[in-house]
């Protein structure tokens, strides 16, 4: 697995071929979702297996057809194509990139989403982009959200050699728990998620756009209720001060090459940030004042990211700064 082994137990197991051992071990493969897309959680059998599930438990999923449907799904959404509701400059000085602003009902729930584009220069490039969001996104997450107060690793999946998963490389799976803290007089959150990224190996450029590198992260709610004691013993998760939440996004950064708009045939290059979530924080709080909340709280995080990669742009561990700033 790529990144740094940081903000929680490295618990790293469950490879393709011990997932593929245990489903025909025990009974046929468990159907896969519909769709993975939606703000509910996913169960222990629901998951591909990981050898701290133990023998014969779990794992009735293939770990390649999961990560394959995740990735797929999320890779057909286009939400700018969903309904336009605004935009938001986060800064009078322009400093931050502006925010266009969607949202849609699919069912029962409300998706809000945020594009932005960036200009392929220092210090927020492709590389950064992909250093903060895709690997070790949730350490990095803890980082530059004020909110978060710990990230804890539950489990992760080895997921070098075995099967393939067509038209994506640098795959990542992993489990955490977010814990975010509340105006008083609210709880705590925790959200239990699965963090599944992947980086595109299926792009095709054309006359007018051309798409260099893509990478999609993915974060789906999982409920531990019924993980066996040698998962949940790695919880961090108190009942009493903790209310658990749920939460579902979709995020993705594309470098795309295009036309200037002279008549000099010269090309620019900018990488296209997309986001987009469905949440429910339960306890007292009504979800139509959280939906009220949730297109800012989702736009701030490009000021929050700027920030981070501008305070730590060519640090140890990051990628080399451009040498037009040696």
């Amino acid at each position: 697995m790529e990144g740094d082994d940081r903000g929680g137990a490295d618990r790293v197991a469950g490879d393709l071929g011990a997932s593929k051992r245990s489903a025909t071990a025990t009974s046929a493969p468990r159907k896969l979702r519909l769709s993975y897309l939606e703000p509910r959680p996913l169960g222990f059998n629901e998951l591909p297996y990981h050898v701290d599930f133990g023998d014969g438990l779990g794992g009735e999923l293939d770990v390649v057809d999961f990560v394959q449907a995740v990735l797929d799904e999320a890779k057909s959404w286009d939400i700018e194509q969903w309904r336009h509701t605004g935009s938001k400059s986060l800064d009078k000085q322009r400093k931050y990139a502006p925010v266009t602003q969607f949202a849609k009902d699919i069912g029962k729930n409300t998706w809000f989403g945020r594009v932005s584009r960036h200009e392929e220069k220092a210090p927020l490039r492709y590389a950064e982009f992909d250093y903060v969001l895709r690997r070790n996104h949730s350490w990095h997450e803890g980082q530059y959200t004020p909110e978060v107060v710990e990230v804890n690793s539950i489990l992760k999946w080895d997921l070098e050699g075995g099967g393939k998963v067509e038209g994506w490389k640098d795959i990542s799976m992993e489990l955490v728990e977010m814990f975010h803290r509340l105006p008083m007089p609210l709880n705590k959150r925790v959200f239990t998620t699965l963090v599944l990224s992947g980086t595109r190996t299926d792009l095709q450029s054309s006359e007018t756009s051309n798409t260099l590198e893509e990478f999609i992260v993915v974060q789906l709610p999982v409920s531990l209720t019924k993980f066996p004691p040698a998962v949940k013993q790695h919880s961090h998760v108190k009942p009493s001060k903790y209310v658990q939440g749920v939460y579902v996004s979709i995020e993705r950064v594309a470098q795309i090459q295009g036309p200037l708009s002279n008549s000099n045939g010269d090309q620019s290059v900018k990488n296209r940030w997309t986001m987009a979530t469905a949440s429910d924080a339960k306890g007292v709080l009504p979800l139509w004042v959280q939906k009220k909340a949730v297109p800012d709280a989702i736009a701030k995080d490009v000021k929050f990211v700027t920030d981070y990669v501008q305070k730590n742009y060519g640090g140890e561990g990051w990628p080399e700064g451009s040498t037009k700033d040696r």
